[in-house]
């Protein structure tokens, strides 16, 4: 490539010396193309190859020594700091992959319509790129083509037929796009977090909404959904500013947390030929009313009552929904999902006899939860599923020979004073770590088990009755505080009362902890 810019530069000079008449543009036209490295293609065509000037606006040229300027290669003008404004011939048919990616500097690009392939990322990172008009015979847009850029409108030509992946993501100054009916395609996150977007038309032959399509995009309100729309991907508007949805009748798959985050949706509208899906009062369920799919979050009802006919609550169900205070399960709610009410605003929570599963994190962050009761039904409660419910005072637990807990099931409710440990089958360990106010803790003669780290953290519990049923105590079980690095220092004051060569005793006399012993 160096041989043909010193061919092209000598090819200058012989012509300065041969004329002294030769006409100054062109002698400005040889020094241009100088700065233009290239390759050639079999068919004789040029392929740039790399831009080695420092002008901000330049015009590419047609043709080199010759060669007809076919193409724009990949990277040539990447991270090129100087560029402000760029034209391309009318020659050129292609620009490749990162052609002009972070040019931060480039604000206009005049592309002819000639071209007929932009491909991946070519103007990714222009994020000062405000300005461009896309060819009338480009048939597909590729991933990540204008990603970062500061597009504040763009007309996507009538025969594009797809849309790529992040195409348009991140570009925060984008505010309206309208997506023609030639596009059956629009790729995962293609107007991810695109801050300004408050107006979308899209095409009625798309028949999907992608992961991530308008997930971020607070400022986008509304949004007619295509008739033709059969799937709504995972968080494919989660974070959005969506006040209300409509989902028609050929909708048949909506992926968990698809509407996750959407602080201003207020209700869900299905239509009643949907043979998947229904809703009732706002809120999104199956067709049959089994499963409570979500609750929006903007809906600014006080209480609800969960039908009858519910059995499943799903994952995120009522995520952040801050606006309920309180919510009533009637019998025949078998499962609660992971964090199906994380960050709710429960003042007390009274599960029915019917549940026997309570997913990971279900109940977490309630800040204002003062009770709760957990019915001898529920045989599995996973990690962390009444954590962080500083307000937590009375827990109602009564266990069964079946339960399994995960880790930390209260942990840092920092206002429980006292629990009686439920019967388990087992156990991750955790159950009460670092609730700080437990003073008293109860352990039935169905305890078999103390398990690993379920009462460490707890400051002000000094001391606890074991009875000989419990045959094994775990590690940091009882009488440790200051958790660090994996380590933990012992209460001094902690005393253990219980019998004589029980697991109680071994484990105060292996851990030196003062034991009171029972006759």
């Amino acid at each position: 490539m160096k041989l043909k810019k010193i061919t092209s530069l000598l090819l200058a000079g012989l012509m300065l010396a041969g004329s002294a008449a030769i006409d100054a543009v062109s002698v400005s036209a040889l020094e241009d193309k100088s700065d233009f490295e290239y390759d050639v293609t079999a068919s004789g065509d040029a392929v740039i190859t790399d831009y080695l000037g420092d002008k901000s606006d330049i015009t590419i040229p047609g043709s080199i020594n010759g060669h007809k300027v076919t193409a724009i290669g990949g990277y040539s003008f990447s991270y090129d700091e100087h560029l402000d404004k760029v034209t391309i011939p009318s020659s050129v048919k292609s620009i490749g992959s990162g052609a002009f990616s972070c040019c931060v500097g480039l604000t206009t690009v005049n592309i002819p319509d000639s071209v007929t392939s932009i491909r991946l990322g070519a103007f990714s990172g222009c994020e000062n790129l405000y300005q461009i008009t896309l060819p009338s015979k480009l048939s597909s847009i590729e991933d990540e083509v204008f990603w970062h850029t500061a597009l504040t409108k763009i007309e996507i030509p009538a025969k594009v037929t797809s849309i790529g992946t992040s195409a348009f993501a991140y570009c925060d100054s984008l505010e309206s796009i309208t997506v023609p009916d030639t596009v059956n395609a629009l790729g995962e996150s293609a107007f991810y977090r695109c801050a300004s977007l408050s107006s979308v038309k899209l095409s009625s032959n798309l028949t999907e909404i992608k992961a991530y399509m308008f997930s971020g995009d607070t400022e986008l309100t509304s949004i007619a959904i295509p008739s033709k729309v059969k799937k709504i991907k995972y968080k494919a508007f989660a974070e959005s500013g969506i006040k209300k949805i409509s989902i028609s009748k050929k909708v048949s798959s909506i992926a968990d947390e698809a509407f996750s985050n959407c602080f201003n949706l207020k209700s869900f509208t299905v239509s009643k030929k949907n043979n998947y899906y229904s809703s009732k009062k706002g809120v999104l369920y199956n067709k049959k009313k089994t499963k409570l799919i979500t609750y929006p979050a903007g809906k600014t009802a006080k209480n609800l009552t969960v039908p009858k006919s519910v059995k499943t609550i799903y994952k995120k169900a009522f995520y952040k929904a801050s606006k309920l205070g309180k919510i009533t399960f009637n019998k025949g709610v078998k499962t609660i999902g992971t964090r199906a009410f994380d960050y709710c605003a429960f003042k007390s929570v009274k599960l029915p006899s019917t549940v026997k599963k309570i997913g990971m994190n279900s109940f977490k962050n309630n800040l204002s939860l003062k009770t709760v009761s957990i019915p001898k039904s529920v045989t599995e409660i996973k990690s962390n599923a009444f954590a962080m419910n500083t307000a937590l005072k009375t827990v109602k637990f009564e266990g069964n020979s079946k339960l399994k807990l995960g880790w930390g099931v209260f942990e840092g409710c920092k206002s429980l004073r006292k629990i009686s440990i439920p019967k388990t089958k087992s156990s991750d360990g955790g159950l009460c770590f670092a609730c700080n106010k437990l003073k008293t803790v109860k352990i039935s003669k169905d305890i078999k088990k103390i398990y690993r780290e379920d009462f460490a953290e707890c400051r002000k519990l000094n001391k606890v009755t074991v009875p000989k049923t419990v045959k094994k105590i775990g590690k940091y079980a009882l009488g440790y505080i200051n958790y660090y690095d994996y380590s933990y220092d012992k209460n001094d004051n902690f005393k253990i009362t219980g019998y004589k060569d029980s697991a109680a005793y071994k484990y105060a006399k292996k851990n030196g902890f003062l034991f009171k012993k029972l006759k």
